[in-house]
């Protein structure tokens, strides 16, 4: 019998493929999941432990288990991811909630604030009103005593100058203050 010699893999042409294509060791071809170790990547402990079972060239049972246990750990793992999902939701929906509710708070406030506005130029009219009434009243009062005209526009401006006095600038909801 003649005995073969391993030769390298044929030169690839001009493609771009690299050189560096060796012939696996007896581990690497005996091993369940042939690994090449790379230096370069950080590898977890189940990678590792893999990769040791890859090379020492073990199949069968403790293969199987530590698989079963990797993929037990990830199944872990989702469902933890899961529960983080599920609870990142709720308080999203939450916060969605408050938005929506200060929103319309944030609306109802702005309501208010521009009927107070309007009442408090209701007010400050009043006010100007009456007192250019009851000064007018009161100068004709002054000129001329007793004429009709003069008091009924000094009482008339009293009024609506208390009347701008008395009126509330803004309105409270029954139970707040």
């Amino acid at each position: 019998m003649e005995e073969t010699v391993p030769t390298l893999p044929p030169k690839p042409q001009e493609t771009g493929a690299a050189l560096d294509q060796r012939i696996p060791t007896d581990a690497e071809t005996k091993a369940l999941i042939p690994i090449v170790e790379d230096k370069e990547k950080p590898s977890g402990k189940l990678s590792a432990c893999l990769g040791e079972l890859g090379e020492s060239g073990v199949r069968g049972h403790a293969a199987a288990m530590l698989l079963h246990a990797g993929v037990a750990h990830l199944e872990g793992e989702i469902e933890q991811l899961r529960r983080e999902r599920d609870e990142a939701t709720r308080k999203a929906e939450r916060y969605q909630e408050l938005y929506y509710e200060e929103k319309e708070r944030a609306a109802v406030l702005r309501v208010e604030r521009d009927v107070a506005k309007t009442v408090s130029r209701f007010r400050q009219a009043l006010q100007i009103l009456g007192a250019a009434l009851g000064g007018i009243g009161l100068r004709g009062l002054a000129e001329d005593p007793w004429p009709v005209w003069a008091m009924s526009a000094t009482i008339f401006g009293v009024v609506i100058l208390v009347t701008g006095w008395v009126i509330p600038d803004r309105r409270t909801p029954e139970g707040k203050e």
